[in-house]
């Protein structure tokens, strides 16, 4: 699954919009209420009560390791007093957000968007048998098949695909097969590099136009921004193509869309944004590279970071997808260094605790 960094995500909902019953309404049977399996949603579960964190366009959300979540609200001139319980959820098991509210991913494989701004509403996200994966565009089902929102509904890869993760950004999608490579697809971009082919024009919008494979046979999870994209290997060593001051090193001057090995040790999650990747370390650290703000730079100032930079957070169990809050402490705490985009003065100096409900 899934820096966003402020970044600013591009996000579509998948709202029932292909004219089948939204799923988990009277009339649907498209999903059957037993518990799936999933493969990677959230980050690794820690011994404390949170395991992920997302931004939204008003606060924030915390994933709690026993299914609940809880959000808040950013203020216009103060740090936000507190986080509170989405009504009548329990079973969540990885969230994601989108403008205006967050996605939830639920045990039994429906989609659940919980509206947390003026205007927007509760529904449930329309889609064509269980969920596994949640990847913003994009939707995972347990049989490894990708669908898309492709402007004019869900639409599912018109080539074959068994996908074990999957992830999108800018104008491309990506997905891991079973055989450990990652096949892209989409507008052609740096994501899709240089060796892209011609795809189907069978749909529209973002649906597939171009196609290009990265071979690695080892890779295991896979994040995109807009014009970069990373992947996690089964040594935990994590590489990235696309533009030069995104892939988190130097790559080759005869080898310009060959990926590039992080200098940082063994990952064991990644979380990407629109100029900027995070990793954090089996020794639960945190390094993020590319286009981000610090919570050690004073006034909360932005840098281009072309390696990776540890953070000055402890114990790390996950990053927001803006680097601008997180799990530290081993899941027992949620800390934030900036909750609007024109924060200044001491406001954004150092992080600060986001009070959390039990």
């Amino acid at each position: 699954m899934q820096l966003r960094r402020r970044f600013s995500v591009a996000v579509l909902l998948l709202v029932a919009s292909c004219g089948s019953p939204p799923i988990g309404g009277p009339s649907s049977t498209a999903v059957a209420e037993a518990p799936v399996t999933v493969t990677k949603t959230a980050p690794p579960a820690s011994p404390g009560g949170y395991r992920d964190i997302v931004d939204t366009d008003t606060g924030g959300c915390v994933l709690y390791t026993d299914g609940r979540v809880a959000c808040w609200k950013h203020g216009r001139v103060s740090r936000p007093a507190s986080a509170t319980f989405v009504p009548d959820l329990s079973d969540a098991i990885a969230i994601e957000s989108v403008p205006g509210a967050v996605r939830v991913l639920r045990r039994t494989g429906k989609v659940y968007k919980h509206g947390l701004a003026f205007g927007t509403s509760n529904d449930w996200v329309s889609a064509p048998g269980p969920v596994v994966e949640l990847a913003e565009r994009c939707l995972r089902l347990s049989d490894g098949t990708v669908h898309c929102d492709c402007h004019v509904g869900l639409q599912a890869t018109p080539f074959k695909l068994e996908a074990t993760d999957v992830a999108s950004g800018g104008n491309a999608r990506c997905a891991v097969t079973k055989a450990g490579d990652v096949e892209c697809w989409g507008q052609p971009s740096p994501v899709l590099g240089n060796n892209w082919s011609a795809g189907t024009t069978e749909h529209e919008g973002w649906c597939p136009t171009a196609r290009a494979s990265h071979r690695f046979g080892d890779a295991t999870a896979i994040v995109l921004g807009d014009s970069h994209g990373c992947v996690q290997r089964r040594s935990g060593a994590v590489a990235c193509w696309g533009e030069d001051d995104r892939v988190g090193g130097k790559r080759a001057p005869d080898a310009p869309d060959a990926p590039v090995t992080v200098k940082l040790p063994p990952a064991q999650w990644l979380r990407a944004a629109q100029d900027a990747t995070c990793a954090i370390t089996r020794d639960r650290d945190a390094y993020c590279w590319g286009d981000f703000r610090h919570p050690a730079f004073a006034k909360g100032v932005r840098s281009w970071q072309r390696e990776p930079v540890k953070l000055p957070l402890d114990r790390v169990t996950a990053i927001s997808q803006h680097v601008s809050s997180a799990i530290v402490d081993d899941g027992n705490r949620v800390v934030s260094w900036s909750w609007r985009d024109d924060c200044a003065g001491t406001q954004c100096d150092v992080p600060y605790d986001i009070a959390m409900p039990r």
